[in-house]
């Protein structure tokens, strides 16, 4: 098991207790907040990384245990701060609304990819 788990409230694979219910972090949004899935019902939901924090300062006698985190929080600064201005650019294309192949293509030649690969991106996301 990696030890950033044990040591990294906001680890992937990491449990967290906000308002009597229990989360699992599986991934990592933005500086800002990570997908979670709610234990009680299955269901994935966005946390806030603040209330996450400020949740530490309740008893956690009752988490379950963490399993393999996918190393994330390891990556070296170049690679994060690369995968932040890509999650910036394609922020617009996360919103309710669905994005339009031309909004698609500009951030893809912006980046330097193929469009596929922002869609992809988005798909993984969402």
């Amino acid at each position: 098991m990696n030890e950033l788990v044990n040591t990294n409230p906001i680890a992937i694979g990491a449990f967290v207790k906000i308002d009597e219910e229990a989360y699992q972090i599986t991934r990592y949004v933005d500086l800002y907040s990570v997908i979670a899935i709610k234990m009680s019902s299955g269901a994935p939901v966005r946390l806030s990384i603040t209330d996450i924090w400020s949740s530490l300062d309740k008893p956690r006698e009752d988490l379950l245990e963490t399993m393999e985190s996918s190393g994330f929080e390891e990556l070296p600064p170049e690679r994060w701060d690369a995968a932040q201005e890509r999650a910036a650019k394609i922020a617009p294309l996360l919103g309710d609304i669905t994005p339009s192949r031309e909004m698609a293509e500009a951030i893809a030649l912006d980046l330097n990819v193929h469009v596929a690969t922002v869609y992809r991106w988005v798909r993984k996301i969402k």
